[in-house]
């Protein structure tokens, strides 16, 4: 999906939110957005997965606040993931694209959605590899996703007038 969106031309960076500690070779690593934790990375790497996924939610909500001219947020992940990303993407503002890709999206997502325009996109197999499946699914997430900014970027000004820029 980064580098999709990337050869659109179009900035991105890529965020892992793995509760295990590893290195993934994200641009951003787990353990620079768990130092956004008010306990630091003891809140997030606990060992305790409910409890590592609370603090990384915590953390990765502080983070985003941090961040300035987020033009839209696209996540892959089951439901630990979609829990982590859904509540700091609740807090950018109407219009800014949002879009999980989650197994969890075939059911309830209201608790996940809430009151925000968040797009939910079912990723029909596990989000863990890569698969004639969900190599499909995820090209169609990226390219909505380019699609999305792109959209917004050349909006008039009229309809951009309700950004917030964190």
């Amino acid at each position: 999906m980064r580098d999709q969106i990337r050869a659109a031309g179009l900035p991105v960076r890529l965020v892992d939110l793995s509760t295990s500690g590893g290195h993934s070779g994200a641009e951003i690593p787990a353990h620079q957005i768990a130092a956004f934790h008010p306990r630091g990375s003891a809140g997030v790497f606990t060992g305790d997965r409910g409890k590592s996924v609370a603090g990384m939610t915590e953390a990765f909500a502080r983070w985003m606040q941090r961040q300035d001219g987020v033009m839209g947020v696209l996540s892959a992940g089951g439901s630990g993931g979609t829990a982590i990303v859904s509540p700091a993407m609740r807090t950018l503002p109407v219009g800014v694209p949002k879009l999980i890709v989650s197994t969890v999206a075939s059911g309830e997502v209201a608790k996940y959605v809430g009151a925000a325009d968040i797009t939910m996109m079912h990723s029909v197999a596990d989000v863990q590899g890569l698969n004639v499946i969900t190599e499909e699914v995820l090209s169609n997430a990226a390219q909505a996703m380019i699609g999305m900014v792109t959209a917004r970027r050349s909006a008039p000004r009229g309809r951009q007038r309700n950004r917030r820029w964190r």
